[in-house]
């Protein structure tokens, strides 16, 4: 268990994995999806690990997620009401650990190690009664642990009239919601105070614009070098525009022949010159250069933010401060963005 705990608290995200496994393929996509970049341990040839992961409260023991080396699903406890949804032994519901962790010489004497709360007792004149069923007679230490388990349910109550409820303790007010969980996630992997990057995000184009931006700088778009790590079974690697080269995300957006005959034109518009970029990330050094528009008169600069698109589609952001003189007029950000994209769909 201190192997899992050292790897869990080397990295803001953890996932204990099996490459058989479908669920852990999801949990996986997930957190890409996501932006994180989680570290990832496979377990398929390594049983202790998959035993030490059991017995810290994994269940299922995989896949396995730690968030700032805290176990995801073990972040959930129960709160008792009817007790049909929480199961006595397995799930953490009263106390500090989990029933089977605090006494595991009675979890093992327990004929059902399954069975729910509400599966342990009867009511009996508006009384509820635990009642208990062992493979044979407490006897020694054991009756010492059946004592202190009693004194534990003391205090429990169960209620006909109230669902199980669940409390995630990540959150102060035991409320989940899958919007906290990514605020999680982005806190513990991508901020940049995690040591994370900032995020590139413009306000002057689509969500869709963004997204591909964002993920092209993440490797996550579906080119076939990142499917083929993914294990999917392909005809050929090779980019489908030139056939010369690996078709991955640099290659199909930077330097492919047809890309750079794109950005050629791109830069062309933008008087800008040819630019020599190898990489996207080498494209995003540039996008904050300064730079001047001849616009019949002078204007004093204009800050350009490149944003990287699809073969067939590109997308800028400009910005500045001030007022501009565009064409003998003196306008602002609205009259320029108006002039922009009318040469934005001329251009295109």
């Amino acid at each position: 268990m201190d192997r899992v705990t050292d790897l869990a608290s080397k990295n803001a995200a953890v996932i204990f994995t099996k490459s058989s496994c479908c669920m852990c393929h999801s949990i996986k996509a997930l957190f890409y999806e996501l932006g994180a970049s989680p570290a990832i341990h496979e377990v398929d040839q390594d049983a202790e690990l998959e035993w030490a992961l059991k017995h810290l409260g994994c269940n299922p023991a995989i896949p396995a997620v730690f968030i700032g080396g805290i176990e995801f699903v073990s972040s959930f406890v129960g709160e008792v009401g009817d007790g049909n949804d929480i199961r006595f032994w397995i799930d953490k519901w009263v106390g500090e650990v989990r029933l089977c962790d605090r006494f595991p010489r009675l979890y093992h004497l327990d004929r059902s190690k399954e069975c729910r709360v509400a599966e342990k007792g009867n009511w009996v004149d508006n009384t509820w009664c635990w009642e208990w069923d062992w493979v044979k007679n407490l006897r020694g230490r054991v009756c010492k642990d059946f004592e202190e388990l009693q004194v534990l349910l003391q205090n429990v109550v169960i209620k006909l009239d109230c669902r199980d409820r669940w409390r995630w303790t990540l959150q102060e007010n035991g409320d989940f919601t899958v919007r906290d969980l990514t605020k999680l996630v982005e806190e513990k992997t991508i901020s940049v105070g995690s040591g994370g990057e900032a995020t590139i995000w413009n306000k002057w184009v689509s969500k869709k614009v963004n997204i591909f931006v964002w993920r092209a700088l993440k490797g996550r778009l579906p080119v076939r070098a990142e499917l083929d790590k993914r294990r999917i079974d392909l005809d050929s690697l090779l980019c489908p525009s030139c056939g010369d080269m690996v078709e991955s995300c640099s290659h199909c957006l930077v330097m492919c022949n047809f890309a750079m005959n794109v950005w050629e034109k791109v830069y062309s518009w933008w008087r800008i010159g040819v630019v020599n970029a190898f990489s996207i990330e080498e494209l995003f050094t540039l996008t904050f250069l300064v730079i001047h528009l001849d616009c019949g008169n002078r204007v004093p600069f204009v800050r350009v933010r490149v944003g990287v698109g699809s073969h067939s589609r590109f997308c800028s952001n400009w910005s500045a401060s001030g007022l501009f003189q565009v064409q003998g007029l003196i306008g602002g950000l609205g009259l320029l963005y108006k002039n922009m994209k009318a040469s934005a769909v001329a251009f295109v």
